[in-house]
């Protein structure tokens, strides 16, 4: 689903997000990256449901990881952005399938990479 007035991307799942992403659209269109200082991230809110737990909920800092916002990505990016774009069921992963500990690792990001901080 796509939002005109906010232009963010809702996505069903990563593939999905990255299929545009590698088809020309900007990373930066499609999700509502937050400005804190020098750090530029997106945070989105933990899925209500499981069907949803391939959604983008957390990108870092897109400086810091070399992802690029304004631009169309590059086939060379593919896995780079595979490995940088995280979804609720990465953040289950990090907490040992623990979805209270998932849910308070996500809140505890603020542009960091949770591989790094994990």
């Amino acid at each position: 689903m796509y939002n005109k007035r906010k232009h963010i991307y809702h996505s069903k799942g990563k593939n999905q997000v990255l299929s545009r992403l590698m088809h020309g659209e900007f990373l930066g269109n499609l999700f509502a990256l937050t400005v804190n200082g020098e750090e530029v991230y997106y945070k989105g809110s933990w899925p209500s449901i499981s069907a949803d737990y391939d959604q983008i909920i957390y990108i870092p800092d897109v400086f810091v990881s070399e992802i690029p916002v304004y631009r169309s990505a590059r086939l060379d990016e593919y896995e780079w952005l595979k490995a940088n774009l995280y979804t609720a069921d990465d953040f289950l992963h990090f907490a040992n399938n623990d979805p209270v500990r998932a849910q308070a690792i996500l809140q505890s990001m603020a542009g960091q990479n949770p591989i790094l901080n994990n």
